[in-house]
């Protein structure tokens, strides 16, 4: 059973972590390699932008410190196109900050198991081109390693933005995120999606 509900600027996907291990394993080998507890997730949040998992901050914390819940981020861009207001570093060399400043807060709050897509950052909030930060991102190849996360953290929940324009939330990559988020959530149960991370071991 899929549900999704829209709170605020996030899409929740809920899943049956049984119904989708059912479908896995009645429709295709073992893994290959085999599922590593180590990357098990309750929860995984994919979201576009260092930072923006922190909108949600208060909430991971909660699951993490409170309820004892595994949570695993996935980001898909490393922010390169964005503004810095207290030093000089820009594009790469700006990117390498914002994934260790990501990794470091999120350790704070009990979050190790942070993944990056490194998708081009388009700067802008221009919905009309929510398909071409698709197609800057390789779309395929992203889509790809984002269904290769969801198989190796097998989360029960997936948070990530909303797909479709919404008022207030325009930016072309935080729709690109969610298109691909969505998209990796229905095929990571697909043994015929990316068959080559699901073979068996020769």
């Amino acid at each position: 059973m899929t549900i999704l509900l829209q709170s605020h600027r996030f899409a929740l996907l809920c899943i049956s972590l049984m119904t989708l291990g059912h479908r896995v394993s009645a429709q295709q080998p073992p893994t290959n390699p085999a599922p590593d507890e180590r990357f098990k997730a309750d929860i995984l949040v994919i979201a576009p932008h260092p930072d923006d998992e922190s909108t949600i901050a208060g909430y991971l914390a909660k699951a993490v410190l409170d309820e004892h819940r595994r949570v695993a981020v996935v980001v898909t861009t490393r922010g390169d196109a964005g503004q810095n207001l207290v030093g000089y570093e820009q594009a790469r060399t700006l990117a390498e900050i914002r994934e260790m400043e990501t990794r470091q807060a999120l350790s704070s709050i009990g979050i190790t198991n942070v993944f990056f897509l490194r998708m081009p950052d388009t700067f802008g909030y221009d919905v009309s081109d929510v398909l071409r930060s698709l197609e800057t991102a390789n779309h395929g190849s992203a889509l790809g390693e984002a269904v290769r996360f969801i198989r190796l953290t097998r989360p029960e929940v997936v948070i990530t933005m909303l797909p479709a324009t919404v008022v207030g939330e325009n930016h072309e990559d935080h729709q690109a995120s969610g298109v691909i988020a969505t998209e990796a959530f229905d095929l990571a149960g697909d043994p015929t999606a990316f068959p080559e991370q699901v073979a068996a071991p020769e």
